[in-house]
């Protein structure tokens, strides 16, 4: 029935933007609700372990993948983490993964950056506007 789809729906939306009562997913999983689909962070979250595994660190450049998904999910989790406003369950995985461990420095994070626009376009010859802030450009020329 269409009421019913619209419920299931409502109900992983509510999942992906954390506003489902702990006492309603308890439920849902008792019944294997999610079992089925991962939800957007944690889809985000098998990613950022996967880039983890390959590269030893999480330090995610602008182009690392063509949506862009990745790299924007892990500044979204660095700034509500800094508001308080990530779930304990949430933070506790990243916590376990070392993720808020350690920040790699400007340098380090151009450095990841420059290797990512050399897979993919095979030279360094970063454009002036290649990136919306220039500072690989920027960092390149100095």
């Amino acid at each position: 029935s269409p009421a019913l789809c619209n419920w299931v729906r409502e109900q992983r939306r509510k999942l992906e933007s954390n506003d489902l009562w702990p006492y309603r997913k308890q439920e849902l999983d008792k019944i294997g609700f999610f079992a089925l689909k991962k939800t957007k962070w944690e889809q985000n979250y098998d990613e950022l372990v996967a880039f983890y595994e390959k590269h030893g660190h999480f330090n995610v450049p602008k182009g690392y993948n063509e949506s862009r998904s990745l790299y924007d999910w892990i500044r979204e989790q660095r700034r509500k983490i800094e508001l308080n406003g990530l779930d304990k369950d949430r933070k506790d995985q990243l916590d376990k993964i070392g993720f808020f461990a350690l920040k790699k420095t400007k340098w380090e994070q151009n450095y990841d950056e420059l290797v990512a626009f050399y897979e993919k376009h095979g030279h360094f010859n970063v454009p002036k506007g290649y990136n919306e802030s220039r500072s690989l450009y920027d960092w390149i020329r100095e």
